[in-house]
């Protein structure tokens, strides 16, 4: 049984509402190196390979000032230097990433990321870090707790983030087909543009799987009520389908795109659209209502 028609009209309502309230846009560009927006200030997730690279790098001794480039070559593969970098404020660029640990020196509000960079915001700017494809992102604050750690893949094909924590961020090859699975501790995961088919599977904390108009048909599987399934540049006027069978929605797209997201709480994962409004679905009223 459909309940699009159910959904929207509440959704159209309860929108205007709460218009004033909602604010928060999530945005993108039409290139692959468009940015989605995310924001965690604590660690969790989980890491790529079986021995973690960076859990045997040396302390952060002596380090430098982030700087506007950094013009050392790499082989795209998962590395760890001795040398460290320091931000302490202001929009600083690291252009290409080497794999050293990076000290947040100054207050950290939060990360966003793109195809192949991590966008890490304080208070006073930004760090870019770039050329982060099969790299480890190891990200800490001055008292060497961690704050973020992340990982873009360079291929597609699996990325399995399970039994690990730390590695919360992952995202798969543009363009690819990627089989990503959240770590241990929460997970922000995303397939990337491109249009072919990504599975998505969530872990044990709370997962953040992100899914765009032009992303291709994903299916996000093991999506719990504290999950969030981010569609963060879907508008309501485009959803042409949302049905729910046996936990399993069916998100159907005017451009013709499918998103399957599989659950079986009570309560769905939240739903967030472009223009920030979330919704949930009960299984018991079996009805959609405001998250």
């Amino acid at each position: 049984m459909s309940y699009t028609s159910t959904w929207l009209d509440y959704a159209n309502r309860l929108s205007q509402i709460n218009s004033n309230y909602m604010n928060y846009v999530n945005s993108r560009t039409s290139s692959s190196s468009g940015s989605r927006s995310s924001y965690y200030s604590s660690s969790g997730g989980g890491s790529i390979f079986d021995n973690d690279p960076l859990a045997d790098a040396p302390a952060d001794a002596t380090t430098n000032n982030a700087t506007t480039d950094n013009t050392a070559t790499n082989n795209a593969t998962p590395t760890t230097t001795s040398s460290a970098q320091t931000y302490t404020g202001g929009n600083k660029t690291i252009s290409n990433y080497l794999g050293e640990k990076i000290t947040f020196d100054t207050s950290y509000t939060g990360v966003d990321f793109g195809d192949n960079a991590f966008h890490f915001h304080s208070s006073s700017g930004t760090l870019t870090v770039g050329n982060v494809r099969d790299k480890l992102v190891d990200f800490r604050d001055s008292a060497g707790n961690v704050l973020a750690k992340a990982y873009a893949a360079n291929d597609s094909g699996k990325i399995d983030g399970r039994g690990y924590a730390g590695y919360q961020f992952i995202v798969g090859v543009n363009g690819g087909a990627n089989e990503i699975y959240a770590g241990s501790s929460g997970s922000t995961l995303w397939g990337n543009s491109g249009n072919t088919s990504d599975v998505l599977t969530g872990g044990d904390g709370n997962d953040t799987f992100y899914v765009g108009k032009n992303d291709g048909s994903d299916t996000i599987n093991n999506a719990s009520e504290s999950d969030n399934v981010n569609l963060y540049d879907v508008s309501l006027s485009e959803i042409v389908r949302a049905t729910e069978s046996n936990g399993t929605f069916d998100i159907g797209l005017s451009n013709g795109n499918t998103i399957k997201v599989q659950g079986n709480d009570n309560l769905s994962a939240k739903f967030t659209l472009g223009d920030g409004s979330s919704w949930r679905f009960n299984r018991t009223t079996r009805a959609w209502q405001g998250a």
